[in-house]
């Protein structure tokens, strides 16, 4: 797996389908670590929704996105971890993974908060710019867990990265928010009670972590067709 990720740039189709067979072979750890995080997320969510029914949507969704960045980047930081020790030909299981993703919460979070900062100023003068930083730092969060950098220097990576494949990037989350829309559509025929909608919720998620697959698998693989993640791990293994 290592050899192959590195040796050619990789199609959308070639991501999709490296990703899918990592997803898949590493479904149980993946599993664990998003209904760890995530069933606790929706049970909070649940019980806001409960308390204040009147709640503007804008509101609920500042909400989520809150507990996304607390919360729920945990397990964004697990499974790239994952997905890097996969690729590595080494098979970690949860405890490795989430003590990863722990250990390296404020890291992320402030690199995550910077990026939402500059995003967001780009956002009031036009939207377009906006949407253009927002792509580019689409790698933040695998930079801080796959090359141990942080703030402004893992965005500035992450754009890099992204500089030359900047549609790419953009037709997956294009992807990831048409098929979160369509599975939340289909999903909300569904009889509303705490029960269905934390497994509505969790399903969702689980859908939703495949696409932090695709993302590293992608961050990976461009990364070492740029020679900078390889020489890295080249000196690693030497020592």
């Amino acid at each position: 797996m290592y050899d192959k990720i590195r040796q050619n740039k990789f199609s959308l189709k070639e991501v999709i389908k490296t990703s899918w067979r990592i997803y898949k072979n590493k479904f149980r750890t993946i599993l664990l670590i998003t209904l760890c995080i995530y069933v606790p997320i929706n049970i909070l969510l649940f019980i806001i929704r409960q308390a204040y029914p009147q709640m503007e949507l804008r509101t609920y969704m500042d909400i989520i996105r809150l507990l996304e960045a607390i919360i729920g980047v945990i397990a964004v930081m697990g499974v790239t971890y994952v997905v890097k020790e996969y690729i590595n030909d080494k098979d970690i299981g949860f405890n490795v993974a989430t003590g990863k993703a722990f250990s390296n919460w404020r890291r992320v979070f402030w690199t995550k908060f910077l990026g939402g900062i500059i995003v967001g100023l780009l956002t009031l003068v036009l939207i377009i710019p906006g949407v253009i930083w927002f792509v580019y730092y689409s790698f933040a969060i695998q930079i801080v867990i796959l090359k141990n950098e942080s703030g402004k220097n893992a965005l500035d990576y992450s754009k890099d990265l992204v500089k030359g494949d900047w549609w790419r990037i953009f037709l997956i989350w294009i992807f990831r928010i048409g098929i979160s829309i369509g599975l939340g559509f289909l999903l909300s025929f569904f009889s509303s009670n705490i029960l269905i909608d934390l497994i509505t919720d969790t399903f969702m998620d689980i859908v939703d972590i495949y696409f932090v697959v695709i993302m590293t698998v992608m961050c990976l693989n461009l990364d070492f067709i740029k020679n900078t993640y390889v020489k890295d791990e080249i000196e690693n293994r030497k020592i």
